[in-house]
């Protein structure tokens, strides 16, 4: 049985990696600060009005992301710019439409 810290430092490495397989690493450079502020940032919008919104938003694109992984076998998601990834919202919608997204996968 693994122990608390054991646990605590895969899951560390797993998080760790989920940044880099986002391509955040590679597009700030490894620049320590600009992710940090980019989690601080997330971190707020968790803790505002719109967490439930970010919450949808955020575990749809993730969900798509890891189909197209397990689809493409593809070691980093993408690398579309942040505008790139803002999705679409029909009429009246709460959710986003993640249908009129695609997730593409690195070339190079």
């Amino acid at each position: 049985m693994a122990s608390r810290a054991a646990q605590a430092d895969a899951a560390s490495v797993e998080l760790g990696g989920l940044v880099v397989k986002a391509g955040v690493v590679e597009l700030t450079g490894d620049d320590r600060a600009i992710i940090l502020g980019a989690l601080l940032w997330m971190a707020d919008k968790l803790r505002s009005d719109q967490r439930e919104y970010a919450r949808r938003l955020w575990a749809a694109k993730g969900m798509e992301a890891f189909a197209l992984e397990r689809a493409t076998d593809a070691s980093t998601i993408s690398q579309e710019t942040p505008q790139d990834r803002t999705l679409p919202m029909a009429a009246g919608a709460e959710t986003p439409n993640i249908a009129a997204t695609a997730v593409t996968p690195s070339r190079g």
